[in-house]
Parts: structure tokens; sequence; C-alpha cells
């Protein structure tokens, strides 16, 4: 086995104070084990075969270290607690990924340069906002170039450089649709979009895939409008209700100011969606859930898979 220096021994942040621990330890490893979400920590690895990884504080938002009532957990992760994913997830995803990336999220006001807020900070991947908001536009991407459009006008085409695997475009906003085109040697390679949405209309139940065989079920219950596209700001109180072979855990959202119980049928959606999770109470037979709202057009989904059917999707 090789020696290896924790950046935990020794606080270390990789460019450019790790250089010393290299000049001094020159047959070591350096392994970061605590970092954080600055891309100077990343460019450690990519940029240096004896920086062999790191872990990140933090991968998921967690419950505790909130700060101070009402809030009741850390929102330092890519994902948030109903595990959705967050702006700073896609960035990483740039970073780490071979094939090509491309995700567009927004930030109220103008920024200077093309970094996203830290660990993704207010940014939003929406395109509702107040007419005439002067915003930043952020792809997070490993193309080579990024075309911006907005309602099918063009906004620049930039260049994306690998030591920031993002761009900017400042924009005021208008309604319609903002769409991405990310290129590599000159040829497209990935498209994104934000679409303006219309009122909540109807509730989606969507089964989360799971990764290991398990008694357990996650549902995603998103609020959306009459063409299915989620609605960010819907809070509206969702009620779910479980008949045949399971029944309901608990429900969550990625809200951290919220201070009630876990285990209720009833919560409110935020940014537009809740997770629930079911567990199975017999080897065989449907689950059937069903999600209602006022105002909203109810969902249904009756699922049969079995504990021992569950396998990685």
């Amino acid at each position: 086995s090789l020696p290896f220096q924790s950046a935990a021994e020794k606080p270390l942040t990789f460019q450019p104070n790790h250089v010393p621990e290299r000049d001094r330890f020159p047959k070591r490893l350096i392994l970061g084990t605590e970092t954080s979400t600055e891309i100077h920590y990343w460019l450690g690895v990519r940029n240096h075969d004896y920086v062999i990884g790191e872990f990140i504080w933090t991968g998921i938002d967690y419950l505790g270290e909130a700060g101070g009532l009402p809030r009741r957990g850390n929102g330092s992760g890519f994902l948030d607690l109903a595990a959705g994913k967050k702006p700073g997830f896609y960035q990483r995803a740039a970073y780490w990924r071979d094939d090509p990336v491309l995700n567009l999220s927004v930030v109220k006001g103008t920024n200077s340069g093309n970094f996203m807020p830290r660990r993704g900070g207010s940014a939003q991947s929406t395109w509702n906002w107040e007419a005439g908001t002067q915003l930043t536009v952020h792809a997070a991407a490993n193309c080579d170039e990024v075309e911006l459009y907005l309602n099918a006008s063009p906004l620049g085409r930039h260049k994306v450089s690998r030591d920031e695997y993002a761009t900017t475009w400042t924009v005021s906003y208008t309604p319609g649709t903002l769409s991405a085109i990310g290129y590599r040697a000159g040829k497209e390679v990935a498209t994104q979009q934000l679409v303006t949405t219309g009122p909540a209309a109807r509730l989606q139940i969507i089964p989360v895939p799971p990764i290991i065989p398990s008694d357990l079920a996650f549902y995603e219950i998103r609020v959306v409008d009459e063409a299915g596209l989620s609605v960010l700001n819907a809070t509206h109180a969702v009620t779910v209700r479980i008949e045949g072979s399971g029944r309901l855990i608990g429900l969550d959202a990625a809200d951290l100011n919220y201070s009630g119980l876990f285990k209720t049928d009833t919560r409110n959606a935020y940014q537009g969606r809740r997770l629930a999770t079911v567990r199975r109470t017999s080897p065989s037979g449907e689950v059937r859930l069903a999600a209602t709202a006022p105002g909203l057009t109810a969902a249904t989904l009756a699922s049969s898979a079995t504990s021992q059917e569950t396998k990685y999707r």
C-alpha cells in the first residue's frame, strides 16, 4: 500500500496549498477528506496525479447544523432532503463526466464572473420571474462552447473554459423558452431549456427508480401545469393515501424550515414537489397511491412490483 497525506491531518486547500506538502513529502499521496464546492478543489484532483480524490461536504442536505430556528437542517448538499438535484449537482457532473453535460440555472440580479454562488446559493432552475427582472443565466457545461437563446433569438455563443466548466449571460426576463445548445469541435452535442410554466393544474406521481432491492419504495409527487411542466412556486397542501399491499411511512420535501412531522399524510409542496416513502406490507399484491390537493386534479398510481422484483433501472 502507498502512504498518503489526509487533508484533514493538516488543513489543506488543494490549490496551491497542497504543493508545499508535495515538496515536503514527495512520496506521499494526498486525499481531500473534507473539501467544499469551490472549483479549485476539483482542479487539484484533475491536474495532479498524486491527489487521488476528495470527499465533499456534503453530497446531500441533512438534518442538524441548522444555524438557528426555524431552520432544521443544513443546505450544503448537491441533493436536497427529498433527493432533488440542485444546480450544484449538475456543476459537479460537468467536472466529472466525459459525456456532454449542459444545465441552465438562473440567479436574480447580475453576477460578475462565471462561477455559481457557493453551493448553488440562490440559483434556480426556473424561467418564471417578474417582467423585466435582470437575471444571470448560468450554464454548467463540459462543452467547448454554449449558445443561449430566448424565444429563438440568439443571446450569444460563449467559449467554456476547462478551468471553469461554466459561462454566464445577463438577461432581462421575458416569458417563453430559454434554451441552450452545447458544442464540441463545432458539433451540437447537448441541449437544455427552461420554459415559463402556466398555473398549477394537476398532480403527477412518479416512481423513483430503486438502486437496491428493498421493501421501501419512493414516489415523487409533482405539481404541474396543463402541459405537464413542474410549477416550482406551487405550495399546495398535498394529501397521500395508500391502499393495498403497502403503507405510508412518511412525507418529506426540500424545505429546511419545515418544523412539523415526517410521519403525516399531508404536507405542503415545496418547489412544486414532495417525496413519499411507502413500505410494502406483503411480498405480493398491488400498492395503490392517490395524491390530492385542493384546486388540483388528483393523481393515482398502481404498482405491482414486489421487493424481490425490484431492480436498478
